[in-house]
């Protein structure tokens, strides 16, 4: 009895092509954040021989979008918690008040209840 998985059934491939390798080289071209549309619709079309609707397209345009906002946020969050290390820590190891530390560190006057929030 032959059995699909159900990202091969969505994706209407056939047995050879669902096998394990080829369904993560699959989820690696859709969830890629490096690849833009285009380059994806010709991968599925080229290696997995997969017609990309429109629909299909918009789908992983909203993908890419999500992905890089994503990252984004990642590395906005990252940028907040180094500069809130930082301020902990000439608070802590030079004596400095809170916003004698900010100034140092040009944090702007709209994130400042931010960073005070945030160290509680």
């Amino acid at each position: 009895m032959e059995h699909k998985t159900k990202v091969a059934e969505d994706l209407e491939l056939t047995e050879a092509q669902a096998q394990p390798a080829d369904v993560l080289r699959l989820l690696n071209v859709l969830l890629s954040s490096e690849c833009r549309v285009e380059e994806k619709k010709q991968i599925l079309e080229e290696e997995f021989a997969i017609k990309v609707s429109k629909q299909m397209e918009e789908e992983m345009a909203q993908m890419c979008n999500l992905s890089r906002e994503i990252v984004e946020r990642g590395v906005e969050k990252g940028a907040f918690n180094a500069t809130l290390d930082s301020l902990r820590r000439l608070i802590a190891n030079a004596g400095m008040s809170a916003e004698q530390a900010m100034n140092v560190l040009e944090i702007p006057a709209s994130e400042r209840k931010r960073y005070l929030a945030a160290m509680g």
